[in-house]
């Protein structure tokens, strides 16, 4: 049991640069056409700060929503501020 604890409490990355596969092509006449908005979570521990900010460099959105101080799951952390900030974008990109 002890073993099988330390696997699950042994921090993993989810993602890697090595493993980006490069043989989906998305068309700005298709995928850019829709609005992309990213929800920055700076405390999230899941996708830390760096690899957020990586992905908005490397896939960038329409506008980036930060929210202070929420996690992973900002709908549990941060409800009212993503209540507020849902409302702010959809009255700003409707």
């Amino acid at each position: 049991y002890v073993e099988l604890a330390e696997l699950l409490v042994r921090p993993q990355r989810l993602f890697s640069n090595e493993n980006i596969d490069t043989s989906l092509v998305l068309t700005p006449e298709r995928f850019g056409s829709v609005n992309r908005i990213f929800v920055l979570s700076d405390k999230d521990r899941t996708l830390v700060k760096e690899f957020q900010l990586w992905m908005i460099k490397n896939n960038p959105p329409n506008h980036v929503e930060h929210i202070q101080d929420s996690d992973h799951m900002v709908m549990i952390s941060m409800p009212l501020d993503l209540g507020d900030c849902l409302l702010s974008l959809a009255k700003k990109f409707a």
